[in-house]
């Protein structure tokens, strides 16, 4: 175990959903740029970089975000 390898469990459950950036651009109807604007601001759930120019998110942590931005609005 102290090998520093990440070990995790076969079951998929234990994994969260993700979501990548165009899925946000979709989703939320605003460009990358403003995404990354956004991340670089602290005011969006941070990415998980798979390499240096492909980036997902946690889905759960984007819809909490959302809402947050929703709910100040109504």
């Amino acid at each position: 175990m102290g090998s520093g390898v990440l070990r995790r469990s076969n079951n998929s459950d234990d994994m969260p959903e993700t979501v990548t950036m165009t899925q946000c651009v979709l989703w939320l109807g605003v460009s990358r740029t403003t995404i990354n604007r956004y991340i670089a601001e602290d005011n969006f759930p941070k990415p998980i970089m798979l390499s240096i120019r492909r980036k997902i998110f946690i889905k759960s942590d984007v819809l909490a975000w959302f809402d947050q931005k929703r709910d100040r609005i109504a």
